[in-house]
C-alpha cells in the first residue's frame, strides 16, 4: 500500500499529463505556441488518419472525429461531446443583432420623423408578396416587418454587392447596388429610398445591423444546408457535410507514425496486487490504489481476458512499461466564412461578442435564450480541436518481478495475436491486434519480461487508425 502520509494520486489523470508532457519533448520545436492538454480515453477512440478516400472524398469516420464539440474530462483531459456543426447551428440560430438602448433611443428619434414613409414601404412590400409572418421573421432573425425588409431582403437583392453598405451617395437610386432585386419589387425603390433619406444620420445603424443579418443568414445557410458552392464537402458515405481543413497530407502523417525514432516511453510501477485491486505509480510518481481490471487487460481469441493478477498469480510486483514511437503533430479546424466567396460555414467572432456583451447594455450580437448549459470559458464545455498529437500504439512490456512465466505461457501462447485494453478500453478497438513476443525468464523464479507488440493496421485503410496522445482546443466564445 502507498506510504503513510503520502498522497495518493489519481493515477489516469497523472498518465494523461505524463504523455503530454513527453509528447511535448519529443516534439520539440514543432509544437509552436500549442499548449496540448490530454484527449482521455475512450471518449472517441483512434484518430482516422487516412482522411481521402481514392475519389478525393474526406473521410467520413475521420470527420465524425474532428465534428465534435470538446468539453472537460474527469481526469483533467477533454472529452469529446455532441457534434460540433450541430451545437455551432443552434447557438447561431438564437445570435440576433440588438442596438443598446442608446442607439435604440438615436433610431427611434429619426423613425418618429420616418413613421409615415417606413409604414409606407412595408405596405407595399406586403402588396406584392404577402403579409410577413412571424416565422419569416424568426428564419431571418428579424424583429420587425421594417426590419425584414431593410437588413434582410436588401441584402439578398444586393446579390455581388453584398454585404450591402449604404451611403448617403447611393440611398437616392438604389438600383445600381441591388442587381439581384427581382422587376416584382422594383415599386419598392421610392418607398425604400425615401425612408432611408429620413435615416441619414443613423445609416451606420442601419448597416450594422444589416451585415449582422447579411453574415447569420449566410453562416446558417452554409451550416445546415453544405453544397459544394458554399464550400462544403462530399465524404465517402455519399453525402455532404461542412468541411474540415487538414495541413499535413495523409503520405506526411503515415510516414511520420512510422517514424520509431521519434519515441518516449511511460513507465508504471505495481506492486501490492491482489486478485481485486493494485497500487499504481506512474514514471516515478506517487501512487494510487485501482482496481485490477481497470488497469491492463490482455484478450485472446475467442474471448478469454486476463488481468495482471491472473497472468501470474505468484508474484507480488511488476512494471509495465509503454513505448510510443512515431509521434507527430497534425493541425486542422473546420473551414472558416469568407465574406467575399460566402463560402465556409463556422466565423466564431458573432458567438464570441455574444458571450462577451452577455447582459451589457451595447449594440452587437447577443444570444437570446441564453444557453445555460454551456460554458464557453477556456477550459469549459464549448471546444473544439484544431491540432492533434498522435502516434503509433504502443509496445507494452510487462516485467514481472517474481515469479515463473509458466502460469503466462499456459494461457498466451507465442505468436498469438492478443487484444491489449488500458484502464479498461481496448487500444485500438476491434481492428488492432498485438503480437506476443517471446516471455523471457530472468531467472528461476526471479521473475519474467513479456513484450506486445502493436500488429500493422488491419481493416480497410478508412478504418485504420492512430493513437490519441492530446490535442489543442479553441474556445470559440471565449475571449
Amino acid at each position: 500500500m502507498p506510504v503513510a502520509d503520502a498522497p495518493t494520486i489519481d493515477v489516469l489523470s497523472t498518465f494523461y499529463q505524463t504523455i503530454v508532457k513527453q509528447a511535448q519533448k519529443a516534439l520539440g520545436g514543432a509544437l509552436g505556441n500549442i499548449q496540448p492538454v490530454p484527449i482521455e480515453i475512450a471518449s472517441q477512440g483512434g484518430f482516422p488518419y487516412n482522411y481521402l478516400d481514392e475519389n478525393t472524398n474526406f473521410n467520413y469516420n475521420t470527420w465524425l472525429f474532428l465534428n465534435s464539440v470538446m468539453r472537460a474530462g474527469e481526469h483533467g483531459g477533454v472529452v469529446f461531446g455532441e457534434p460540433l456543426s450541430n451545437a455551432y447551428l443552434a447557438l447561431i440560430t438564437a445570435l440576433s443583432y440588438k442596438y443598446s438602448t442608446a442607439d435604440e433611443t438615436t433610431l427611434k428619434e429619426n423613425l418618429i420623423r420616418s413613421g409615415e414613409d417606413a409604414t409606407k414601404v412595408v405596405q407595399v412590400y406586403e402588396q406584392k408578396y404577402g403579409e410577413i409572418t412571424d416565422a419569416q421573421l424568426k428564419a431571418a432573425g428579424q424583429d420587425t416587418k421594417l426590419d425584414y425588409i431593410i437588413a434582410y431582403k436588401l441584402q439578398q437583392w444586393a446579390g455581388k454587392n453584398a454585404p450591402l453598405e449604404l451611403t448617403n451617395d447611393n440611398i437616392a437610386d438604389l438600383t445600381d447596388v441591388l442587381p439581384a432585386l427581382p422587376l416584382s419589387a422594383q415599386p419598392l425603390l421610392d418607398p425604400i429610398s425615401t425612408y432611408l433619406g429620413d435615416l441619414v444620420g443613423v445609416l451606420g445603424l442601419l448597416n450594422s445591423r444589416g451585415f449582422a443579418s447579411y453574415l447569420l443568414t449566410h453562416l446558417k445557410e452554409n451550416t445546415l444546408k453544405p453544397t459544394t458552392g458554399n464550400g462544403g464537402k462530399s465524404t465517402s458515405n455519399h453525402e455532404m457535410h461542412v468541411a474540415f481543413t487538414i495541413k499535413e497530407e495523409m503520405e506526411r502523417i503515415a510516414t511520420a507514425l512510422k517514424n520509431t525514432a521519434n519515441q518516449f516511453t511511460v513507465t508504471f510501477h505495481v506492486s501490492d496486487y491482489t486478485e481485486s485491486s493494485m497500487t499504481v505509480s506512474v514514471s516515478g510518481s506517487g501512487s494510487g490504489v485501482i482496481p485490477i481490471g481497470d488497469f491492463l487487460g490482455i484478450s485472446v481469441g475467442g474471448g478469454a481476458s486476463y488481468d495482471m493478477h491472473s497472468l501470474n498469480t505468484h508474484g507480488d510486483a511488476l512494471d509495465v512499461t509503454l513505448t510510443y514511437t512515431g509521434v507527430n503533430l497534425v493541425n486542422f479546424g473546420p473551414v472558416l466564412y469568407q465574406v467575399d466567396s460566402k463560402t465556409g460555414w463556422f466565423d466564431p467572432q458573432p458567438l464570441r461578442e455574444a458571450v462577451a456583451d452577455h447582459q451589457k447594455d451595447v449594440s452587437g450580437f447577443q444570444l437570446s435564450p441564453w444557453p445555460s448549459t454551456y460554458d464557453f470559458g477556456q477550459g469549459g464545455n464549448f471546444g473544439y480541436l484544431n491540432a492533434l498529437i498522435i502516434s503509433a500504439y504502443p509496445t507494452v512490456k510487462i516485467s514481472y518481478a517474481n515469479g515463473s512465466s509458466s502460469d503466462y505461457e499456459s494461457m498466451i501462447k507465442e505468436n498469438a495475436s492478443v487484444g491489449v485494453s488500458l484502464f479498461g478500453i481496448r487500444l485500438g478497438g476491434v481492428q488492432q491486434s498485438f503480437s506476443q513476443g517471446k516471455v523471457e525468464q530472468h531467472g528461476k523464479g526471479e521473475g519474467f519480461d513479456v513484450t506486445l507488440a502493436p500488429n500493422p493496421p488491419s481493416g480497410t485503410t478508412l478504418n485504420q487508425t492512430a493513437y490519441v496522445i492530446g490535442g489543442s482546443v479553441a474556445y470559440p466564445g471565449a475571449a
